[in-house]
């Protein structure tokens, strides 16, 4: 992020733009969807974050530890602002829930889907099996990031 202006370098500085944005011109604020852009816009922060996160692998920080979900919790709420001051309408509320859907589960889920295919191919080399059975159609593009782990099996599948 070496190319990026100093008011855009930190997710906080790009959320208190937004939220300065929603509170002082909410109707351009709706009328431009903006709710719907603030996943993308914050993806690349979240995804820096995650970069070296490894959920299988621990001690790892709980999700409410990691900036970005410290930084964006308190979203669209004023500072004088309770949960009970809020429109139910209002879609920023479900921003975590938005992140952690279309950033976070697609890492889990790849995370775990490659941790159990090694498992699967090293428990079946460990075995004396050196061909891989079980699995229709492999996925093979998980052959390339586990192919340090289980030797030949990518040459032999």
């Amino acid at each position: 992020m070496d190319d990026v202006r100093p008011e855009f370098k930190s997710i906080r500085e790009v959320k208190d733009k937004m939220q300065s944005w929603k509170w002082s011109q909410a109707k351009s604020y709706n009328d431009s969807w903006a709710s719907l852009s603030l996943k993308d816009l914050f993806r690349p922060f979240i995804r820096m974050e995650l970069a070296g996160w490894l959920p299988l692998q621990g001690p790892n920080k709980e999700l409410d530890q990691m900036e970005w979900c410290a930084a964006l919790m308190d979203y669209g709420f004023r500072d004088s602002e309770n949960q009970s001051g809020l429109q139910a309408s209002d879609p920023d509320l479900n921003l975590i829930p938005t992140l952690i859907e279309k950033v976070l589960l697609p890492k889990l889920t790849r995370t775990v889907l490659l941790f159990f295919y090694c498992f699967f191919i090293a428990g079946s080399l460990t075995k004396g099996n050196k061909t891989h059975r079980g699995c229709s159609g492999c996925t093979r593009p998980f052959l390339v990031q586990a192919k340090q782990g289980v030797g030949q099996h990518s040459a032999q599948h």
